[in-house]
């Protein structure tokens, strides 16, 4: 079978004036793009690379059978959309969630009122307003509404009074220009990635990512401030 592969490279996207400066954290090196293509011909399928969505767009799925997908596009809160959209289209099945799942999953307030789980409490504070009587008590965690990959997140996240509070807001809507998601901090809390795979749906054993002890906050989210990151498999 012919599998295509739609990916974003770091350099997939152009910087533009203003950007945060993780834009481009949820993008892979070619590595990632190898190890997809050494996989498949593994199982004795043939890897096409299609690229970004873009290049998706203007050339077409190629006559692929199926796809694997990890593209994340860029700049709008439906940009995880993009590829699976286009995929769909033109009718190729493909790996993962489809477009309404993703641009819902990457927008976290639409996430917890739609999947109804029990969360943290939390306000959202959007551009424009001060984050003034959120009926919250401290510490708080304040990160962007729609983003992944620890976009957004820092160590000074974690908020301790108003005053913090107030410049953490004003960072998230002056950098990332959305909406300020604020929630109780939940101290000595695990982080965990669980894998779904397969119809009917099977959850794969959890990873347990390890959380910096000073701040609280997931590690993976401080790689880029120096703090170190590990995976550690559970049942």
């Amino acid at each position: 079978m012919t599998v295509g592969i739609t990916y974003d490279l770091h350099e997939a996207y152009p910087w533009r004036p203003g950007d945060p400066p993780d834009a481009d954290a949820e993008y892979e090196p070619i590595e990632t793009v190898e190890a997809i293509e050494d996989a498949l011909r593994l199982l004795g399928h043939d890897p096409v690379r299609l690229g970004t969505p873009r290049d998706l767009l203007r050339l077409g799925p190629r006559g692929v059978d199926a796809a694997v997908n990890i593209a994340e596009g860029a700049w709008t809160r439906n940009r995880e959309g993009w590829a699976p959209t286009l995929l769909e289209m033109w009718g190729v099945p493909f790996t993962g969630s489809d477009a309404l799942a993703l641009s819902l999953s990457l927008d976290k307030v639409f996430t917890k009122q739609v999947a109804g789980v029990r969360t943290p409490a939390y306000a959202v504070v959007p551009p424009g307003e001060l984050a003034l009587q959120l009926g919250i008590d401290f510490p708080v965690f304040v990160k962007p509404r729609y983003e992944g990959t620890a976009k957004g997140i820092r160590p000074s996240s974690v908020v301790r009074d108003q005053q913090q509070l107030e410049a953490e807001v004003a960072f998230i809507h002056d950098t990332y220009g959305q909406d300020a998601l604020v929630e109780s901090f939940i101290q000595g809390g695990g982080e965990y990635t669980v894998a779904v795979v397969g119809h009917p749906p099977r959850a794969l054993p959890k990873l347990q990512r390890a959380v910096d002890p000073i701040s609280g906050i997931g590690s993976h989210a401080l790689e880029r401030h120096g703090v170190e990151d590990w995976v550690l498999e559970g049942g």
